[in-house]
């Protein structure tokens, strides 16, 4: 059995003026969020290399929080790992980008691991 470990990292901005803010996410070129199978090594391992890939801040600010483990296949169980930052913290690295959450269309297993952060930047 493969282990896959996907990393959901989400700008949350403060509210400011009763103003529905926008929530953004790093993601792939293809619009995907960033993950990894782990081959050799440990989780932290693998999830310090992947934010070290992925953008410009260091995994252990970041405190990734495992969401949920769920079977993406019959070989493979994804583990899905979300953290979040303030706005203008973070920028993603080469082949990765900040988006509109809103303009991402989710996974039904992604969408509940979001639903679970709280929107307050400072509500990590």
């Amino acid at each position: 059995m493969k282990t896959k470990i996907t990393l959901i990292i989400l700008e949350m901005p403060d509210i400011a003026g009763g103003v529905i803010p926008t929530v953004n996410t790093i993601v792939s070129r293809d619009g995907l969020f960033p993950s990894r199978y782990i081959s050799a090594g440990s989780v932290e391992d693998c999830l310090l290399s992947l934010c070290s890939e992925v953008c410009n801040v260091h995994c252990d600010f970041l405190a990734p929080r495992l969401k949920a483990l769920v079977k993406a296949s019959p070989s493979v169980v994804e583990a899905i790992y979300c953290a979040s930052v303030q706005r203008d913290i973070i920028c993603g690295r080469n082949g990765y980008k900040l988006k509109p959450l809103e303009s991402i269309l989710l996974e039904e297993k992604y969408g509940q691991c979001i639903r679970e952060i709280p929107r307050l930047a400072s509500g990590r």
